[in-house]
């Protein structure tokens, strides 16, 4: 079957995204939404086979296949185990991948990589399975074949991030989820979990440069961090300088609502928790390596950068607030 793939390029980071020509909505759905993106360097990137099921029919697997897969989501769902759903999330998974033939070239390197390293990560959204072979650097995102391309395209933004949070990790970066802005060029990041702001807070600072109001690139280059514009935002980019895609980092700030406008001083203890509870994805793949990479560069970006706790109201003057301190 003839594949087609597309090279994107995100902070530095090259991901090429392969998909089967029967897929050609999905290919084209995916080349629009990330037009900025698209690699112009000949850079070495991670391999991503996208890979749709369908419900038609299950192939008969070796049970003992299946219990390697079974021990093996087991055990990752552990490390944070999602209540009384484990035995479901893991039902559902070894589901998912009962649509390919234990045949299958694909499923093949899955098996024989599991039983001989165990180097994989996986990750589990909704009805979509993400496993990343690291040691190939090579991921499978099997996803629903009957939602609409649209819904296919959050499947592929996903692992997407999962990909390029490990890569950032192991490349003296994070992807956080926050959001990042720029204005008479001082670049700023927000810090925020789902319903904190990071949509509203860029809004109201009317931003030249949205970098991200998602998820936000960050990377470590000659002690100074750097923000690179992303795709992973809520809201569709309204840049007045489409051509700057990189900006130096000067201020933190931990988002509250509130009724008023106050900027805080923050622990720097308790900001370095709140930070590695916003590095995406980053508990999935928990490995000793993974984690110290990820718990120093926390370090280093609370040790280089001032950080401040912002109470904001939706009115007010708040950019005039930040840049004041």
């Amino acid at each position: 079957m003839t594949k087609k793939q597309l090279d994107i390029e995100i902070g530095c980071e090259v991901i090429c995204i392969e998909i089967a020509e029967r897929n050609q909505r999905l290919f084209d759905v995916i080349r629009k939404s990330l037009k900025g993106y698209l690699a112009t360097s000949k850079k070495t990137g991670r391999l991503v086979k996208v890979v749709p099921y369908f419900h038609n029919h299950l192939f008969y697997w070796p049970p003992s296949e299946l219990a390697k897969f079974r021990d093996f989501f087991r055990s990752v769902q552990q490390r944070f185990p999602p209540a009384d759903r484990l035995e479901e999330t893991v039902d559902l998974s070894l589901n998912i991948l009962q649509h390919y033939d234990p045949d299958n070239a694909l499923i093949r390197h899955l098996c024989d990589h599991l039983e001989k390293h165990r180097n994989l990560i996986y990750l589990m959204v909704g009805f979509d399975v993400y496993l990343y072979d690291v040691s190939s650097n090579t991921a499978f995102f099997f996803l629903k074949g009957q939602a609409r391309p649209s819904h296919m395209l959050m499947g592929v933004m996903n692992g997407i991030m999962l990909v390029l949070s490990h890569r950032l990790i192991h490349g003296n970066g994070l992807l956080l989820h926050g959001s990042a802005i720029q204005k008479n060029d001082q670049t700023v990041l927000f810090l925020g979990l789902s319903g904190a702001g990071k949509s509203t807070i860029t809004r109201l600072c009317d931003p030249d440069i949205c970098f991200a109001d998602d998820g936000v690139v960050v990377k470590h280059e000659k002690n100074r961090f750097y923000t690179y514009r992303s795709p992973f935002s809520q809201t569709k980019e309204k840049n007045k300088n489409p051509d700057i895609t990189i900006g130096k980092i000067k201020k933190i700030f931990l988002l509250e609502k509130s009724d008023r406008c106050n900027v805080l001083p923050i622990a720097k203890n308790e900001l370095m928790r709140i930070t590695l509870m916003h590095l995406i994805h980053f508990y999935k793949y928990l490995n000793q390596e993974t984690a110290r990479l990820g718990f120093y560069e926390v370090k280093k970006l609370l040790e280089t950068l001032p950080s401040y706790r912002l109470q904001f109201a939706k009115s007010g003057k708040i950019w005039h607030n930040l840049v004041q301190i």
